[in-house]
C-alpha cells in the first residue's frame, strides 16, 4: 500500500489504519512517498483486548532495502530523516515470529500509524527541535563546520527560512532558537 499525507484531514499525519499479521510468513511492507529533509514517525499500537497481541517490530528501509532506521530502542516506533526524495518501504512485522515462535493461527493485529515531524531545523531527524540541532545550526551558520564534511540532509534540515543558503545565515539559527522547545542551561 501507498501511504500519502493528508488522510482524515490532518495534514501531517497519514494513517495507514488497521492491519492484522496472519502467518508466521506474513511482513507487511508498505510504501511511503517523503521529500528530501522530510522527518517521519511510524508507530505500531496493537488493539486493546486483542486476543492475540503483535510483538511489533518495525523497519524503515530506502528504495533499494537497505534498513535506515529500526524499533531497536522503543518496540514499534522508528523515526528517520529522509536522505534523498522518493519512496522508502516500511515493514511490520511480529518480532516473535522472527525469533522463531511458532504461529498459533490466529491473526495479530496491528495499527499503524505516520507522522510527518518537524522537517525545518530538526537536523538529527528525531522529530524535535532541541540544543543538538541548535548547535548544528548555529556550527554551520557560524563557519565553524565544514559544508562538504556534512550530510546534504543535515544542510537541507538546517536550512530553516528556505533560502537555499547556511553558511553565515544567523536567521537560521534565529528562528531556529524561536521555535526550541528546551536547552539545557
Amino acid at each position: 500500500a501507498l501511504l500519502t499525507w493528508g488522510n482524515g484531514g490532518i495534514a501531517d499525519q497519514a494513517l495507514a489504519g488497521a492491519a492484522t499479521i496472519t502467518s508466521g510468513l506474513d511482513l507487511d511492507f508498505y510504501t511511503v512517498r517523503l521529500s528530501f529533509g522530510d522527518s517521519l514517525l511510524a508507530v505500531v499500537t496493537v488493539p486493546e483486548g486483542s486476543v492475540a497481541p503483535l510483538d511489533q517490530s518495525i523497519s524503515i528501509m530506502d528504495s533499494a532495502g537497505t534498513v535506515l532506521a529500526k524499533d531497536l530502542l522503543t518496540p514499534g516506533e522508528v523515526s528517520v530523516a529522509a536522505p534523498y526524495e522518493g519512496e522508502y518501504l516500511l515493514l511490520v512485522s511480529d518480532r516473535s515470529l522472527l525469533d522463531g515462535s511458532p504461529f498459533t493461527g490466529t491473526p495479530r493485529e496491528y495499527e499503524l500509524s505516520l507522522r510527518r515531524l518537524l522537517r525545518r531545523g530538526d537536523t538529527d531527524g528525531n522529530g524535535f527541535l532541541d540544543y543538538r540541532d541548535a548547535f548544528v545550526v548555529f556550527m554551520l551558520a557560524s563557519g565553524l563546520l565544514d559544508l562538504s564534511l556534512v550530510e546534504p540532509r543535515v544542510l537541507a534540515a538546517a536550512d530553516i527560512d528556505g533560502d537555499g543558503g547556511v553558511l553565515g545565515d544567523m536567521a537560521d539559527f534565529n528562528l531556529l532558537m524561536q521555535r526550541v522547545s528546551f536547552i539545557p542551561a
